[in-house]
């Protein structure tokens, strides 16, 4: 189906109010149960119009990731710029995440769930082009916000003299995992059968993995 006629600017301002109405879509109903025809009647135009701007299903799916991940270094950004303390930004970020996963669960899986599409599922397809320019501008904004935990941390170093540098990557892998494999049993009720049900227990697991970073000042 042929793309609407509009100048480039105009395409972009629907494109953007169809990823936002279906960002709610998704958050309500989960990435299988998720259709085009809701998210049309949510966004206010029919399933043929929306057609003209996402092929199908799966060119929508690829858009969402990418917009979540935007989303999420955004509020990365607003936070470093909220606190001046390296320590309280890394907390910040924490929280992000841990929002995102428990409050936005199926926005969550989209990113990090096995079951979700990715661009390996698009190789010889219709659809590899477009995958691979999502995962292009994907995988650039993830560096970014790579880059700036690193930052943080390297600031927390420099201050507090707490962190040898040369530990700062695998101190954030271990720091990631423990984050993702908490909000993951949270959100498929694992942890409730062995431990609190609520999500004050996610927390406090995280809390527990940021202490690694936390200034010796905090620690006595």
């Amino acid at each position: 189906m042929p793309r609407p006629q509009r100048a480039p600017d105009e395409v972009d301002a629907v494109k953007r109010a169809i990823l936002e109405t279906a960002l709610a879509v998704l958050n309500e109903d989960g990435y299988v149960k998720m259709s085009m025809t809701r998210v049309a009647e949510r966004v206010g135009m029919t399933a043929a119009n929306l057609y003209n701007y996402f092929a199908n299903k799966d060119e929508l799916i690829l858009a969402l990731q990418t917009r979540i991940t935007e989303k999420t270094y955004k509020e990365y950004q607003e936070a470093y710029a909220r606190y001046t303390d390296p320590f309280l930004r890394l907390e910040a970020f924490m929280k992000t995440l841990l929002h995102l996963g428990i409050h936005h669960p199926n926005d969550y899986d989209l990113l990090f769930s096995i079951t979700a599409p990715r661009f390996v599922d698009y190789v010889g397809t219709n659809l590899e082009p477009v995958a691979r320019t999502e995962k292009q501008r994907a995988y650039e904004i993830a560096v970014k916000m790579r880059d700036l935990y690193k930052k943080v941390v390297l600031e927390i170093s420099g201050r507090y003299r707490s962190l040898q540098p040369s530990d700062i990557s695998l101190l954030l892998d271990e720091f990631w995992c423990t984050v993702h494999g908490a909000v993951m049993l949270y959100n498929r009720n694992f942890l409730s059968r062995f431990s609190e049900g609520d999500e004050t227990i996610v927390y406090r697991i995280c809390e527990a993995a940021l202490d690694r970073f936390r200034p010796p000042k905090d620690k006595d």
